[in-house]
């Protein structure tokens, strides 16, 4: 089964709809310091072990290279992507 992240950026959150929750990914814009930091990750328990954590993850971190942002991570999940 392939999910699809959507990019909601006016929420500052990325996330996949599944059929009775969501998985995202959430994030503070820093403009000041042209930088974004990664703060949560959550995925429903019934739908744990499905790689959504990373499917979210490396869109957050692709869009935010794309925009050329200094990325910071305070969410323990995407510090491991980042080490």
């Amino acid at each position: 089964m392939s999910y699809q992240v959507i990019h909601q950026p006016e929420q500052q959150q990325f996330v996949i709809t599944l059929s009775q929750s969501q998985a995202y990914l959430l994030y503070r814009l820093e403009p000041q310091n042209h930088a974004i930091n990664f703060y949560s990750t959550f995925v429903p328990d019934e739908a744990r072990g499905l790689g959504l954590a990373r499917l979210l993850t490396e869109t957050g971190l692709a869009w935010a290279q794309q925009q050329q942002l200094t990325i910071h991570a305070d969410c323990w999940y995407v510090q491991k992507f980042l080490s």
